[in-house]
């Protein structure tokens, strides 16, 4: 863009002033880059037989049974789980988690070497039941360190299990679950809520995050 001389480069503002504010966005975010390539060799190293798969199988059924249940499949990973809530957390509109009193801004995030960017193909599905026996997070979401995770978290005991996942694959799961949760029957009866989101055994929160609910 900069080889170009001064005149186009005035001309391509005239005509498309969010040029400069996606320039500027991206320029800022080159020393979170710098972090995230840093670790991708490590995480990537670590998990040599995670390969792209197009086996990807995501579905809820609300009509077959006497309780809905939710079915994901990806490689080896299999999860069925019945529920009467399910809570749909997604990223949308929030660009950088924030730590609990230890981070109050990027850059000091930035100095310790944390990249606090979201990925906009992370989510995260909470079901619950009438009986409160256990209270189940599904999610696609990136840890620096391990990279992309799929991850099934017992909120109760804290406790989890998880399988790192394709970087095609968490973009085409992302696919499949917003066409099967916003463009199924039960996309009408969800209510919708902004709050702070506390990512599952870290000590961040999404600030303000998009929460979708459905209750049978």
């Amino acid at each position: 863009m900069y080889q170009l001389p001064i005149d186009i480069q005035r001309k391509i503002f005239e005509f498309d002033s969010t040029y400069r504010i996606d320039y500027n966005q991206c320029m800022d975010e080159i020393p979170d880059e710098k972090i995230a390539r840093s670790h991708k060799e490590y995480y990537n190293s670590r998990s040599p037989y995670v390969a792209h798969n197009p086996l990807i199988c995501f579905e809820i059924d609300t009509f077959s049974g006497d309780i809905p249940y939710l079915y994901l499949a990806y490689y080896g990973f299999n999860y069925y789980g019945n529920f009467n809530k399910i809570t749909y957390i997604t990223t949308e509109g929030v660009k950088r988690f924030i730590y609990r009193e230890i981070y109050n801004s990027i850059e000091l995030a930035r100095m310790d070497g944390i990249d606090s960017r979201l990925r906009n193909w992370e989510w995260w599905i909470i079901l619950e039941t009438d009986n409160n026996e256990e209270k189940i997070c599904l999610s696609c979401e990136y840890h620096q360190v391990h990279g992309r995770l799929l991850q099934l978290y017992f909120m109760n005991t804290k406790s989890s299990l998880t399988v790192p996942i394709d970087e095609k694959d968490v973009k085409i799961l992302n696919r499949t679950i917003r066409q099967e949760l916003l463009n199924s029957s039960i996309s009408s009866h969800f209510t919708y809520d902004f709050k702070d989101f506390q990512l599952n055994g870290r000590e961040c929160i999404i600030p303000n995050a998009l929460h979708r609910y459905y209750v049978l």
